[in-house]
């Protein structure tokens, strides 16, 4: 009943809850508000560190052990991986220090690989994305990142990424 390091949250308005990453407890709870007739916490075993979540409810969960993003639907026992566990390194299918995911309208999943100083996007039920920021080694010039930690995607499809070692938010056309 306690956290342990939590990472990140959001708000399932579908159910009236809100969802936690416990990352040093290895799961996700889902709590709901108190005004509501169920107060019950689910827990979902699996390793954490981002969470989020597509117009259909679905859950993606950034996964650092294991190098990939997992997908967990509503009303299923586990989530599944989806994107990764390929081994650490740098190809198409693989990831390399995940950090974050962002799920766009049209259900594609962008990931940022940290150690691999890029982000990639995956469209929907693909196994290797395209790199769509970074990707060109560490580095400082615009065509380059250094640790990315976070990447959102606007109605337009512009990337802006949040380059963590060199201290800016970048956009990506």
């Amino acid at each position: 009943d306690q956290l342990n390091m939590p990472s990140s949250v959001l708000i399932d308005e579908r159910n009236g809850s809100l969802l936690i990453c416990d990352q040093l407890n290895n799961r996700v709870m889902r709590a709901f508000h108190r005004s509501s007739p169920v107060q019950a916490i689910f827990v979902l075993e699996v390793d954490c560190v981002r969470l989020a979540m597509d117009k259909t409810g679905d859950l993606y969960i950034v996964s650092r052990l294991s190098d990939s993003i997992q997908r967990w639907k509503q009303g299923e026992p586990q989530a599944t991986i989806i994107i990764g566990e390929n081994g650490e390194r740098d190809s198409l299918n693989q990831l390399s220090r995940p950090s974050s995911v962002f799920v766009d309208a049209d259900s594609s999943i962008y990931v940022t690989d940290t150690s691999n100083h890029r982000v990639m996007k995956f469209v929907k039920d693909a196994k290797e994305g395209v790199v769509v920021a970074g990707g060109y080694g560490q580095g400082n010039n615009c065509t380059q990142l250094w640790w990315p930690r976070d990447a959102i995607v606007d109605q337009f499809g512009n990337v802006y990424v949040a380059d963590a070692m060199n201290n800016r938010v970048i956009r990506f056309s």
